[in-house]
């Protein structure tokens, strides 16, 4: 009796992860406003490309299958969407840093205003890493959470194809920029605290890496696989 309890919960919760609707309402939530919440339901969405996406049937005319279609239809836009707001908030608050830590080297330029007006840009660039940090957190989730999608989900790659690319290579540039802003301890940066950089920069890379692998026809859209076919067209033979 146990043992079959324990399969029928088992089933149950396998369906509950599996459920469309469920499914569904978690990929809304990734757009939220709220970043903890938005981090809450990619996280939970994460777990579910992990445990439960892997092998999926696709969508054939005998099998509607939902699951797939949500995966595809609805996941894969909302997760591109959610990568571009993020890397737009990440984009302004970097500028943001910077000119707080202009006006603070500024003031430390004028010793009669260094320990009023220093203290504040200091203060102001303190108070904007934490958001940047969690932007960064969001934003590794999300790319984890699309790469899984579009290893396991067959489907997703053909409504991705080339749309991700301007998403997918613009976080590397930018996880450049941001290291930069990371806190130090005397002057060695403090390496955990840009653990989520580089965690969305390696999870950016699997993305692309997934993309590509086995549709080699995709090669030819990336903006410099175009520019080097490009100079090689137009490069004359030595």
């Amino acid at each position: 009796k146990k043992r079959g309890g324990a399969a029928t919960t088992s089933v149950a919760l396998l369906a509950e992860a599996n459920n469309p609707t469920l499914l569904r309402a978690l990929s809304e939530k990734i757009l939220d406003v709220d970043i903890p919440c938005a981090t809450t339901a990619v996280g939970c969405l994460s777990n579910y490309v992990s445990f439960y996406c892997s092998g999926i049937e696709a969508v054939t005319e005998e099998n509607n299958n939902d699951e797939v279609e949500v995966a595809s239809d609805v996941m894969v836009p909302i997760l591109l969407q959610r990568i571009q707001t993020s890397l737009g908030t990440v984009h302004s608050l970097g500028s943001q840093i910077m000119t707080a830590g202009s006006a603070e080297n500024n003031n430390a330029k004028n010793d009669s205003s260094n320990s009023k007006k220093g203290k504040s840009a200091s203060t102001a660039t303190d108070k904007l890493w934490p958001s940047l940090k969690e932007q960064w957190s969001l934003l590794s989730l999300t790319l984890v959470t699309l790469a899984g999608l579009i290893e396991n989900c067959p489907l997703a790659v053909r409504r991705l194809g080339a749309n991700a690319f301007p998403q997918l290579l613009s976080v590397l540039p930018l996880a450049g920029d941001s290291i930069q802003f990371i806190p130090k301890e005397g002057s060695m940066p403090q390496v955990k605290e840009g653990e989520p950089i580089l965690d969305a920069a390696t999870n950016a890379t699997r993305a692309l890496h997934s993309l590509l692998d086995d549709n080699t026809l995709l090669i030819g859209s990336l903006p410099l696989g175009s520019i080097a076919a490009s100079t090689a067209m137009t490069t004359p033979s030595v």
